[in-house]
């Protein structure tokens, strides 16, 4: 399996639920968000994916997140902008047309804390064998 990545950062706000019940007051991070590309096979070029095609994918989605209150998207309406909601609200917006598939994607909100969501893998049933 041959995996690539590339990562981008932006600057945004959040507050998350705390374990007490308590709501954080908005606050800062320098996020950096990195996505990896994997494939058993490598394209007609001899690569996994572009990294420029796949650097400009990603920053198209961070540019929408950059300088904002995350709590105030409508993508966070209904669940909290954790770093692990933001990993999975990155992949879910990533282009999938022709590319290798988006194997994680990793948000780092402080120096290391990071959050990774990974599709999960199906799982390929075989018939039994024969007796």
């Amino acid at each position: 399996m041959y995996t690539v990545s590339v990562a981008v950062k932006f600057l945004a706000a959040h507050g998350v639920k705390l374990p007490d019940g308590s709501v954080e007051e908005p606050h800062v991070h320098d996020w950096t968000v990195r996505v990896y590309y994997s494939s058993s096979e490598l394209n007609e070029l001899g690569m996994v994916v572009d990294f420029h095609d796949a650097e400009r994918d990603l920053s198209t989605i961070t540019t929408a997140l950059h300088n904002q209150n995350l709590n105030t998207m409508e993508a966070f309406a209904t669940q909290y902008p954790t770093a692990e909601a933001i990993a999975r609200y990155i992949h879910d917006k990533l282009p999938t047309c022709g590319r290798a598939s988006v194997s994680r994607v990793e948000v780092t909100e402080a120096p290391g804390c990071i959050a990774s969501f990974e599709p999960e893998k199906t799982a390929k049933l075989q018939a039994p064998a024969p007796n």
